[in-house]
């Protein structure tokens, strides 16, 4: 079996039958690659919906349902039932264009059979655009723009900040992840510790031009969306621990590319973060107690570099880490003016579907 697709399930009635369609429509034989769904404690119909995939498509779907325990838990769960010498990890909010899944397959057989000889890659990365979607279209088809290419190999320097990231992205070579016993942790941002700790293992990787995922921006239930105060202070946490492990990748580390990818990541992380902050709400000693064990770490502050609003926004970030005063400030205006008015701008267009560039 060439691929496993993993697509783990909580709450997403939504989008899941559109996710599934386009699992059905990657032009691979049966016997080529499976879909293992993994329900992770739905409490909606997703359950449902995954019952009649199975029903009517046995030889392609398989549903495993097991008590919640996160994305990565259910990520885990699904890896250690797959069979293909790839694995692919699919969030159920979003889809795959038709066919993308072969091309890249038959992107990697190609590129094997003109190197002789050639490790199998153990990564191989492709793009996504971001969706925007108001209502769903259960049938919508869409193919591959042109043929898939690889534009890159093994430079961790060039394309590091492509590698580094998501894991949904990525096809990832099973042999690979059993040989290091590579697995997702619990918490939040569990795709950036993933990835870091294979690239410890110095795997051997491809980068592709293949746009073949698309990304669902306006599913309110996922986890980075959520507005309930105790689940943004309860990912905090997460994040202040993951933070910390990046430091110490940091530290532990003496390899000049890893690292700046590193710090690369640790910036997105720190800006995940800090809008966190501003939707908890946090009172002044409890703003107090966070910072203080994030201001512990060696890297904690955003660079400036970059655009001038990336530059505004680093500022900002950095500030509230240091006063309360302009901590409330800043969750002022990022709740009641950015949350409303300019997010909330691309959020709410009336088009049944379109990309965001």
């Amino acid at each position: 079996m060439k691929l496993s697709v993993i697509v783990p399930v909580y709450n997403v009635e939504r989008f899941l039958p559109r996710c599934l369609d386009s699992l059905l429509r990657q032009g691979l034989n049966t016997d080529d690659y499976e879909v293992i769904c993994v329900n992770d404690g739905s409490l909606d119909n997703s359950a449902q919906i995954l019952a009649e995939y199975e029903q009517k498509h046995p030889e392609i779907i398989r549903v495993i349902t097991q008590e919640n325990k996160g994305l990565g838990g259910a990520r885990n769960t699904g890896t250690a039932q797959a069979k293909g010498e790839y694995i692919v990890y699919l969030d159920s909010d979003d889809y795959v264009v038709d066919e993308g899944y072969a091309q890249l397959l038959n992107t990697i057989e190609t590129e094997q059979a003109q190197t002789p000889g050639s490790k199998l890659p153990d990564i191989v990365y492709f793009h996504s655009t971001n969706v925007v979607t108001d209502g769903i279209e259960r049938a919508k088809s869409e193919a591959p723009k042109q043929p898939i290419s690889v534009i890159g190999r093994d430079n961790i320097k060039r394309w590091r900040s492509h590698i580094l990231g998501y894991a949904w992205n990525k096809f990832y070579r099973r042999a690979f992840l059993e040989e290091h016993n590579c697995r997702f942790k619990d918490g939040i941002c569990e795709d950036e510790l993933f990835n870091y700790e294979l690239f410890l293992h110095a795997p051997h990787f491809l980068v592709t031009d293949a746009n073949i995922y698309r990304y669902e921006q306006n599913n309110p239930k996922s986890i980075l969306h959520t507005n309930d105060h105790s689940r943004q202070r309860k990912q905090m946490t997460d994040l202040e621990n993951v933070i910390g492990i990046m430091n110490g990748y940091l530290i532990a580390h003496s390899n000049d590319d890893f690292a700046m990818g590193v710090k690369q990541s640790n910036c997105r992380l720190l800006k995940t973060y800090h809008k966190k902050t501003y939707k908890a709400h946090l009172s002044h000693s409890e703003w107090r107690n966070h910072m203080k064990k994030l201001r512990e770490y060696p890297y904690c502050k955003m660079g400036t570099e970059g655009s001038a609003m990336g530059k505004l926004v680093a500022v900002l970030n950095n500030h509230s880490l240091n006063s309360y005063g302009m901590y409330v400030f800043v969750s002022f205006f990022y709740e009641r003016l950015f949350e409303r008015f300019v997010r909330s701008h691309f959020i709410t267009k009336t088009n049944t579907s379109y990309l965001l560039s």
